[in-house]
């Protein structure tokens, strides 16, 4: 972690960088080994405001600290040009802010569903998709009808995909529900 801070750093410069490498860990991991979860829409907006109050009330700390000089950046920073200054100045707010969200309202969400969620299914139309380039999550998956969320992608497999019709057809979902989304454990052509 000292490739964070210098050694003299500020226990609030220590706690913040902290916890916005531990956020950006978690984000990571989250997008790239989970894709089953679709939240609701009524938590978007609370997400969406303590995202925002959080990250503006850590960036306020940042500036505040390095202009008073109580915090002190690796000796890389100082040897940044002005611009650069800048540019890290906007950057990180925005990446902290996208941090904070996604842990707000795709996986905090998502690890209450896991473990208060109720089993259930329902219907809904799909189509069967073969996913293309390199950053593919699977490599065939459906396009459901009804459930939609920004990271959510349902992954099925190549005989799935190949006994699929290629306009829209019904299937059967199997779901974890809670008040907070949808975690998708499993899908069934309806015959």
């Amino acid at each position: 972690m000292s490739l964070l801070w210098s050694k003299d750093s500020h226990l609030g410069q220590k706690i913040i960088a902290t916890l916005t490498l531990y956020l950006s860990i978690s984000v990571a991991v989250y997008i790239s080994a989970y894709h089953d979860f679709a939240p609701k829409e009524l938590i978007f907006w609370p997400s969406l405001i303590i995202s925002l109050s959080i990250s503006l009330i850590l960036t306020t700390l940042m500036t505040k600290g390095l202009t008073n000089k109580k915090w002190k950046p690796e000796k890389e920073y100082s040897t940044y040009s002005p611009i650069k200054k800048i540019i890290t100045h906007l950057v990180l707010p925005i990446f902290l802010f996208f941090s904070i969200w996604l842990n707000f309202y795709y996986l905090a969400p998502r690890a209450i569903t896991t473990f208060t969620g109720e089993e259930s299914f329902r219907l809904d139309t799909a189509i069967a998709q073969k996913n293309h380039g390199r950053r593919k999550v699977c490599e065939f998956s459906i396009k459901l009808h009804t459930t939609k969320s920004l990271l959510l992608k349902v992954c099925t497999n190549s005989v799935f995909y190949a006994r699929s019709p290629r306009e829209e057809f019904q299937v059967k979902i199997h779901t974890k529900e809670s008040p907070l989304g949808i975690i998708i454990t499993g899908v069934d052509r309806v015959q």
